[in-house]
C-alpha cells in the first residue's frame, strides 16, 4: 500500500527530493539567523547574482509569513509527496515534471512581479496531483487495506494541510487570491497533466516489484545525479564567501535610527498623516519600489494612497492622502533603497499598522 511505496526500497532513493530539502535548509536556516544573507540568495529582494533566480526556490519567509514555517511546510510536502512521486515516477520522468513545472513557475512569477518572490510551492505541489491520483488507485484496488495503512492518514492530514489549510491561511492574510495562491493551483493543475499523460506507467509501477535498473542505473542518470549534487555544493560556498565578507561588499552599513510613528494608526493620524522614516547616513533620494496594501472590515469609497519625499538626505517622508480609518490595517513595503555611495539598503523596509505584534 502507501508505507510500501514509500519505503520500498527497490523503488530507488528518492535522491532529488532530499537534494531539494537539503537545499532548503541550507539557505532558510542561513538567513533567518544572519538576514543579511537574504542579498545574497535573492527571493524578495533585487537580483544582484545570476545564481539567485535559482536559490530564491530555497528561500522562504515574508513580512506575512515567518521563514522556518513556510520551509518546514514546503519540506513536508517534498518529503512525503516528493519522495513518492520520484520513486513511482523514476529519475526521468520526475525531472521532466520538475523541469515544466519551474518553468510555468518562472514564467508565472515575471509576468506577474518580476520574480521577487521566494519559496518553491509553486513548483512542488504537481507532486499532490500525482500522490493522490495514486491513493485513489489503491483504494479501487484494495480500499479496506489502505484505510488500515498509517500513511493513508499522514497523506490526508498532509494533503488537507496544503490544499484547504494553507489556501485558507493565505486568503485571510492577503484578503484575496493572491499570486501565491494561484501558482499552487496552476501548479496541481500541472500534475494532473501528468497523470493522465503517465497514469498507465503509474499503475504498472504500484503493482511492480523490480527496480528498473535503467532508470535508476543508467550513465546518464548518474551523471545527472552529479551535476544536481554541485547544487548544494555551490550553496555551501556562497555561504562561505558571504560569512567571509567576500561578496557582500554591495550592502550599505547604514542603519534605521527610527521610524515614527510606529504601528499606532492613531498616532499616525495625529502625526499630520505623515510616518517618518529616520536613517543615521546619507541616502539617495529616491528607491526603487512601493506598495501599499489595505484590509477593512468596512467598504470605504476614498481610495488611501501616499507618496513620498524627503526632508533632507537622512529623514524619508511618506504622506498619505487621507486619515487612516480605525477599522482599516495597512501594509507597506520600500524596496530598493541605495545609500549617498550607491550600496543597496540591506533589506526591504516593510511597515504595519493596525496588526498585532
Amino acid at each position: 500500500m502507501l508505507s510500501d511505496l514509500y519505503y520500498r526500497r527497490k523503488l530507488g532513493m528518492p535522491y532529488f527530493s532530499f537534494i531539494f530539502i537539503v537545499c532548503c535548509l541550507l539557505v532558510t536556516v542561513s538567513t533567518y539567523f544572519f538576514p543579511e544573507v537574504n542579498n545574497v540568495f535573492g527571493g524578495t529582494k533585487q537580483k544582484y547574482y545570476i545564481w539567485q533566480y535559482l536559490t530564491m526556490i530555497f528561500e522562504h519567509g515574508s513580512y506575512d509569513l515567518p521563514p522556518l514555517l513556510h520551509m518546514f511546510a514546503n519540506i513536508a510536502v517534498v518529503g512525503f509527496f516528493g519522495v513518492i512521486t520520484e520513486r513511482l515516477l523514476g529519475i526521468k520522468r520526475f525531472l521532466i515534471l520538475n523541469i515544466i513545472t519551474t518553468i510555468v513557475y518562472y514564467i508565472y512569477f515575471y509576468c506577474m512581479n518580476g520574480l521577487y518572490v521566494n519559496g518553491g510551492s509553486g513548483i512542488i505541489w504537481a507532486y499532490t496531483s500525482v500522490v493522490l491520483y495514486t491513493v485513489i488507485f489503491l483504494l479501487k484496488n484494495d480500499k479496506s487495506k489502505v484505510i488500515k495503512d498509517f500513511m493513508f492518514y499522514v497523506f490526508i492530514l498532509l494533503l488537507t494541510g496544503t490544499w484547504i489549510i494553507i489556501t485558507v491561511a493565505d486568503y485571510k492574510i492577503h484578503g484575496e487570491v493572491s499570486l501565491g495562491i494561484k501558482s499552487h493551483f496552476i501548479s496541481v493543475l500541472l500534475g494532473f497533466f501528468f497523470v493522465l499523460l503517465w497514469k498507465e506507467y503509474i499503475k504498472k509501477k504500484i503493482d511492480s516489484t523490480d527496480l528498473d535498473e535503467s532508470d535508476y542505473y543508467h550513465p546518464v542518470h548518474k551523471w545527472i545525479k552529479r551535476i544536481v549534487l554541485l547544487v548544494p555544493s555551490f550553496i555551501i560556498v556562497v555561504l562561505v564567501l558571504t560569512f567571509t565578507g567576500v561578496i557582500t561588499n554591495h550592502i550599505s552599513k547604514v542603519n534605521i535610527v527610527s521610524i515614527t510613528p510606529e504601528n499606532s494608526i492613531e498616532m499616525l493620524n495625529k502625526n499630520d498623516l505623515k510616518i517618518v522614516i529616520k536613517f543615521d547616513d546619507s541616502m539617495k533620494k529616491e528607491y526603487q519600489k512601493d506598495s501599499l496594501s489595505v484590509n477593512s472590515t468596512e467598504h470605504h469609497t476614498d481610495q488611501l494612497t501616499f507618496k513620498h519625499y524627503w526632508e533632507d538626505n537622512r529623514n524619508l517622508v511618506l504622506k498619505f492622502n487621507r486619515a487612516i480609518y480605525q477599522d482599516e490595517k495597512i501594509r507597506i513595503a520600500l524596496s530598493g533603497l541605495t545609500d549617498s555611495e550607491g550600496l543597496r539598503f540591506k533589506k526591504d523596509i516593510i511597515l504595519k499598522y493596525n496588526y498585532q505584534k
